[in-house]
């Protein structure tokens, strides 16, 4: 992109290829729903592109089958925003609701490339949900937590924190996918259905 700083007297401009800052501001509101008064077109899918289709391929089978498991052990899965805000007033990346037996996974970590430790991690806040027959409660796992995981667990207090613990730390180990679906199938499936 061709830019450069134009300094007329005591105004400073950018200049992008014809346009200044100014157009290229009102170019962006035009193209906001809303402020266009466009209509809406059909959701489309996330474009996700990476440098490995392979390994794109494995993540998306990965994900699919986990997401599987979540739904065969009663939780609802939606990819989409989380209803519900964190203390900083942003939305999270992923939300279980013991209540509501759903699983929110917001869309951005398909772009962001984590969309599997994500679910990994949701999947053990479910299973916390069916260990403590619809709350929340400790599966009392016997792995330690890489210290690169503490810090993400560490801002939570109580009980809290040991619930966030525990998911942060199958999220991090390699046999992620493997464990969560153990616990899934330990905690939420009765003895017919794992």
């Amino acid at each position: 992109m061709n830019c450069m700083f134009l300094k007329p007297r005591r105004r400073q401009y950018l200049k992008v290829k014809g346009l200044t800052l100014s157009s290229l501001f009102l170019a962006l509101a035009l193209s906001l729903p809303g402020l266009a008064q466009e209509t809406p077109t059909e959701k489309k899918p996330l474009p996700r592109q990476l440098d490995n289709p392979t390994q794109d391929n494995l993540v998306r089978s990965q994900f699919g089958s986990l997401q599987q498991k979540l739904i065969d052990s009663g939780f609802q899965v939606k990819l989409e925003i989380p209803p519900y805000a964190n203390r900083y007033g942003r939305k999270p990346y992923g939300l279980v609701s013991s209540r509501e037996k759903t699983v929110w996974i917001n869309p951005v970590v398909f772009d962001l490339g984590n969309a599997l430790p994500v679910l990994i991690h949701e999947a053990v806040h479910a299973a916390q949900v069916c260990a403590g027959d619809g709350n929340f409660s400790l599966l009392n796992l016997e792995l330690e937590a890489p210290k690169i995981a503490s810090p993400y667990f560490l801002r939570y207090h109580n009980l809290q924190r040991k619930l966030e613990a525990e998911a942060y730390i199958v999220q991090t180990q390699p046999n992620r996918l493997e464990l969560a679906t153990d616990l899934l199938d330990q905690h939420c499936l009765s003895p017919d259905q794992s």
